[in-house]
Formats: C-alpha cells, sequence, structure tokens
C-alpha cells in the first residue's frame, strides 16, 4: 500500500511535485501538487488500496475514463492518469480553490432561498451534462461540491469526485461491484440507492433535494447515528417540512423532489432547476 507520508516532496509522472495532503477517503488519497513545466496547481488522486485488489484498481480506472467524457466548467476536470512503476494509479485533477459546500455551510449555518438556489443552479448544470452523457454520480453530497471564489461576484460551483458513478451504457459496471456494497452517503441518498436497486439520473435529483434542504435550513432532511437506519427512514419516513426557515412556496417543490418513487419525482436536472428558478422568481416578485 502507498504510505501517504511518503509521497510528500515527491516528483511523481515526471512534472508533478507533490506538496500536501488535501484529504483521505476509503482507498485513495487527494494531494496538491504542483505541475513544474507549468507552475499550476493541480490536485493528485492516489489509490491506497494495494495494487493487488485488482477489482479496485479496475474502479479507479474506470473512474478516469468516465470523468474524461465529462468536460464541462461545473465538473472538475480530469488532466492526465498513469500508473507508476509499482502499478499505483495516479489521477491528476483540476485543483479547485474555495471551499466544499459542506465547509461552507459550517461556516454560514444555512443560505438565503437564492443563493441556495444559485449554487443548485451550477450543480444542476454540471448533473445534466453527466447525465446525457448516460453517468450518474450515484455521491451527490456538500463534500462533492466545490465552491470557487465564495461570496464573490465570480462564485463557481463544481462537482467533484465520480469514484462510484455509474455508466447506464457500462454493462460491466456490475462486474465491479462488490458484493453487498452500495454506494453513497446515508444522508443523501436515494430510497431506491438505499434498496440497492439500479439507480438513474432521478437518484441523483433527489440527493440534490437532500442538499437544498440542508442549505436552507441547515439541518439534514433525515438524521441517525446509525447509517442503516438513516437509509430506513428515507425508504420508508416522510420528510418533515414543516421547519420555519422554509418558504411556503418551497414546500410543494421539496416534496416532489422527495418523492418515494422516481416516477412522482423531477425528471431531470433541467427540470428541477427551470422549477427552483420560478420559485425564487415568485418569491422576489412578492
Amino acid at each position: 500500500m502507498v504510505k501517504y507520508s511518503d509521497l510528500i516532496g515527491r516528483t511523481v509522472g515526471k512534472h508533478y511535485r507533490i506538496e500536501s495532503l488535501i484529504g483521505t477517503g476509503g482507498y485513495s488519497a487527494i494531494f496538491q501538487a504542483t505541475h513544474l513545466l507549468l507552475d499550476r496547481q493541480v490536485a493528485i488522486k492516489v489509490m491506497a488500496a494495494p495494487v493487488t485488489d485488482g477489482r479496485r484498481i479496475e474502479r479507479f480506472e474506470r473512474e478516469a475514463k468516465l470523468v474524461s467524457k465529462l468536460s464541462h466548467p461545473n465538473i472538475c476536470g480530469l488532466f492526465e492518469f498513469w500508473f507508476d512503476d509499482d502499478g499505483v494509479p495516479f489521477l491528476v485533477m483540476e485543483k479547485v480553490n474555495g471551499l466544499s459546500l459542506g465547509q461552507y455551510l459550517k461556516e454560514k449555518g444555512r443560505l438565503s432561498l437564492p443563493h441556495a438556489a444559485s449554487i443548485a443552479h451550477g450543480i444542476c448544470q454540471g448533473l445534466g451534462f453527466a447525465h446525457e452523457k448516460g453517468i450518474v454520480h450515484r455521491d451527490m453530497k456538500p463534500e462533492n461540491v466545490m465552491i470557487d471564489s465564495p461570496d464573490t461576484d465570480t462564485e463557481l460551483v463544481k462537482i467533484l469526485d465520480f469514484g462510484t458513478a455509474k455508466s447506464l451504457n457500462d454493462r460491466y459496471m456490475k462486474k465491479l461491484t462488490e458484493t453487498g456494497y452500495v454506494p453513497g452517503t446515508p444522508g443523501f441518498m436515494s430510497p431506491e440507492q438505499c434498496m440497492g436497486r439500479d439507480v438513474d439520473a432521478r437518484s441523483d435529483i433527489y440527493s440534490l433535494t437532500c442538499m437544498l434542504y440542508l442549505m436552507v435550513t441547515g439541518r439534514e432532511i433525515f438524521k441517525h447515528k446509525s447509517p442503516i437506519i438513516m437509509m430506513k427512514m428515507h425508504i420508508q419516513d416522510e420528510p418533515d417540512l414543516s421547519a420555519p426557515e422554509l418558504p411556503p412556496e418551497l414546500i410543494p417543490f421539496l416534496q416532489l423532489g422527495f418523492q418515494k418513487n422516481p416516477e412522482d419525482r423531477f425528471q431531470s436536472a433541467a427540470e428541477f432547476d427551470e422549477g427552483l428558478g420560478q420559485i425564487v422568481r415568485s418569491v422576489h416578485a412578492s
């Protein structure tokens, strides 16, 4: 396995000097690095699992192939992918300055409806593009949304981490799914995702609805210390939309986004985006 501390200060891929550790996940880590020839900051994702773990290597390589298809202003871009001499895979990605939506909400507590809708608009733009390419993210949560230049006129939303994404056109995907493995984060998973069923773009829309609720109220729609119970709540419980922070005009919108049956939800990111925009305009006009 890769030792994170051993990578700091090393030059990898011939011209990327690894500067510092940004964060770690289940089987990978993200580092800040500098492209020495271009003097440009990048982010490098490195797999920490043993290189003998063929299934995870295949998933890592598959992430690179998926993200390479997603060139969009609201999606964190991929620059390069390679294996080092020891067979360890490296992903070089766009380095987004700013804060994750999760960090931003910890600072702000909650956001005004117009600001939350503006962030949701950026997410919808990126998600809609991915969905058009047949790619479902499957782990939409505040930590996987970056806000570049927050609280400025140039604020920009970027979706990242397609490590658990699903290609609707990839029949090989099921072979890479570990037995009993359900991707996603319990606080933001759709009912069908919690049940381990096949998901499509409408699962990401449910997750986005969870994020919108969190942005406006400062609280998750379902919260429990047990991830299993939280998943059951998404499957069985009706969301409580009585929070005083919720504008009355937003409640029917959230009810639609939280529908248990995907057929009864918004059917696309564009539909979600347009509906939310109409609510913001109506509230502003009143």
